[in-house]
């Protein structure tokens, strides 16, 4: 069975050994914070998911389930600092804050329910496209807003055909 991304984040916190509690702690995040989102109701925005890579956690897997749990070399050793991270891993968390902002504000607006499992899958694959397209971060910015039009004109279509 496939796991949420609630389930994933509770497995990885298990895998630390930490309650609740400190895993808020490690990610920047209240207690209330932190069980929001391993709960269900909530899904990491990007600085959370920032922080869990500085602790050598691949936030793709955290999203999506798909890749390692962990973020690796090519030797397969876990990344154990931010300087080794920063040279094989590209994150704009910027961006990818944006982005998980961009599809609240959308589907709120639009009086809408995602779930954060697909919330995450829908952000994930923006983002990858967006880091694919360009390396500016300017123009990143710029596809972000891009994303939220293309968001908002796909709503009034599909409402226009319901």
């Amino acid at each position: 069975m496939s796991k949420n991304v609630a389930e994933r984040l509770r497995e990885l916190r298990e895998s630390l050994g930490l309650s609740q509690r400190q895993m808020s702690t490690v990610a920047g995040l209240s207690s209330r914070g932190w069980q929001k989102i391993e709960s269900g109701l909530s899904i990491p925005g990007g600085q959370t998911l920032m922080k869990l890579m500085e602790y050598g956690f691949n936030p793709a897997w955290i999203l999506t389930g798909h890749g390692l749990m962990t973020l690796s070399d090519v030797s397969g050793r876990l990344v154990e600092n931010k300087s080794t991270q920063s040279s094989s891993i590209a994150c704009d968390p910027e961006l990818l804050s944006r982005i998980n902002g961009i599809i609240s504000r959308v589907y709120t607006s639009m009086d809408a329910h995602i779930s954060p499992e697909d919330m995450g899958r829908l952000a994930a694959g923006k983002y990858a496209s967006i880091l694919q397209a360009s390396s500016d971060p300017a123009e990143r910015l710029i596809m972000a807003k891009l994303f939220e039009i293309e968001l908002k004109q796909d709503f009034k279509v599909s409402g226009n055909d319901a």
